[in-house]
């Protein structure tokens, strides 16, 4: 008697478990997709990233071959 009473408890363990971390899954993806859409760059007035690089030109100096040689 003890040995089926085991295997029903251990079968109700395996579907609790199953339910209880799906549920878990499902409310936490959706609870992080409302708080990243409530939170959208849009939303909280944030000016979209351009597209362009980042990289900008270097301006001010010249190197020159003879700077190269003597700074080595």
């Amino acid at each position: 008697m003890k040995k089926i009473a085991q295997r029903i408890i251990l079968f109700a363990q395996k579907i609790l478990i199953t339910c209880v971390l799906f549920l878990l899954y499902v409310i936490g993806f959706g609870v992080m997709f409302l708080a990243a859409f409530m939170f959208r760059r849009e939303l909280l007035g944030m000016p979209e990233k351009k597209k362009k690089s980042f990289w900008k030109d270097a301006e001010g100096y010249a190197a020159s071959m003879e700077e190269s040689l003597r700074s080595s």
